[in-house]
């Protein structure tokens, strides 16, 4: 048993190490294995469009979309230069929405990130990553070798091929990954229920415009040639690296989890910058690339931010694409979006409130996320879903 009147350690003044034997046993006894069994499953129909008790909704203090934290719980909480020093403090912050959603019970499947920034990939060809340590939920971005912006030295990397998938920060990831797996295989229920997932590898042509910078936008038009050569060897690179990092977790090619999801397949994948190309454009130079990173994994979660509309029907038409995350739905017309999405069971994966026109319409195929300022909101939230 667990001493509830025990002292918390300072976060500040604590090691990782000292924090963890405090707070585990703690997020130990309030995870109920009998819901989070049900939430699995829950979450698992419902992406497959199969008939589920009741939609899974999850609530959150942190946006992670717009890397903003509305709210704390007691859960101690890091920023970026804590986390990269202490292993032990990078698992602290990745639980945290473990312990919101113990506190709650809503439908999070709890995922844990070794949140290395959007450059994992990069780094396999000489990019660092660098970041702003303002705020805990700032994110590393990508600083590319000057040289890049020569295309030559780019096709220089094109003609070498996939490069070594154990470079870059591939040995922090596996060290992070052991590290955890160490830290929760005392403790049953954190072990069988809080899933390491792969990096934020990012999608193809993201990547792209990482190595690229904006010139990118204009190789669509004055060298297609080049882009197409360029995107198929960074899809190579995904395929990969994805890879490699699931054999790291032991993890099968069709599975994973990620932002509290149980994804239909295994991978992520990101797609925000081509939102600024128009459809014929998406469909030659992103839609192939997609197609080719989704299909080793059967599929999984593909994001965009931003006003999707003009890309959709390409975006819900990838091959292996399971579920469909929008950044901002706020710029998209749910109904349309729903719509399209389960003609082709492609699960919608909504961080926005479901419209009250469609609440009784709406009956598998989704995961909705909300944001919330406090744990009375939160509560709230979800017992709106649950009375429905």
């Amino acid at each position: 048993m667990v001493a509830d009147n025990a002292q918390a350690p300072d976060p500040i003044k604590s090691s990782g190490d000292e924090l963890l034997a405090f707070w585990l046993p703690r997020l130990e006894n309030a995870i109920d294995a009998e819901h989070m069994a049900k939430v699995e499953e829950r979450q698992r129909a419902s992406w497959a469009f199969e008939k589920v008790d009741t939609l899974p909704v999850m609530v959150t203090l942190r946006d992670d979309v717009a890397h903003v934290t509305h709210g704390h719980t007691d859960w101690p909480t890091f920023d970026w230069e804590q986390q990269m020093a202490d292993h032990g403090k990078m698992l602290l912050n990745e639980l945290a929405p473990a312990w919101e959603s113990s506190l709650l019970k809503d439908d999070k499947c709890f995922s844990i990130r070794p949140n290395l920034g959007i450059g994992t990939i990069p780094t396999l060809v000489g990019c660092d990553t660098a970041f702003d340590n303002a705020s805990e939920d700032s994110m590393p971005w990508v600083v590319r070798p000057p040289d890049f912006s020569e295309r030559e030295n780019l096709e220089a990397l094109i003609e070498a091929g996939v490069p070594d998938v154990e470079g870059g920060v591939t040995p922090k990831y596996r060290e992070i990954v052991a590290a955890w797996r160490k830290a929760l295989a005392p403790y049953p229920k954190l072990a069988r229920f809080c899933h390491i997932t792969l990096p934020d590898n990012q999608g193809p042509f993201n990547l792209g415009f990482h190595l690229r910078g904006e010139q990118l936008y204009l190789d669509v038009y004055d060298d297609p040639e080049f882009v197409h050569a360029f995107l198929g060897w960074i899809s190579a690179m995904y395929v990969a690296a994805s890879k490699n990092y699931k054999k790291i977790l032991g993890e099968p090619l069709n599975e994973g989890y990620y932002w509290n999801w149980r994804l239909r397949g295994g991978v992520r994948n990101v797609d925000d910058n081509s939102v600024l190309l128009g459809p014929d454009m998406y469909e030659e130079f992103v839609k192939p690339y997609n197609d080719e990173s989704f299909g080793p994994f059967g599929g999984g979660a593909h994001h965009f931010c931003g006003d999707v509309t003009h890309i959709y029907p390409f975006a819900v038409g990838i091959d292996n694409v399971s579920g469909i995350h929008l950044g901002n739905p706020e710029l998209n017309d749910f109904d349309t979006v729903w719509r399209k999405a389960a003609e082709r069971k492609v699960a919608l994966l909504w961080d926005s409130p479901l419209p009250e026109t469609h609440a009784k319409e709406v009956k598998t195929g989704i995961v909705i996320r909300e944001k919330v300022k406090s744990l009375d909101e939160a509560r709230a939230v979800i017992e709106k879903y649950r009375s429905m």
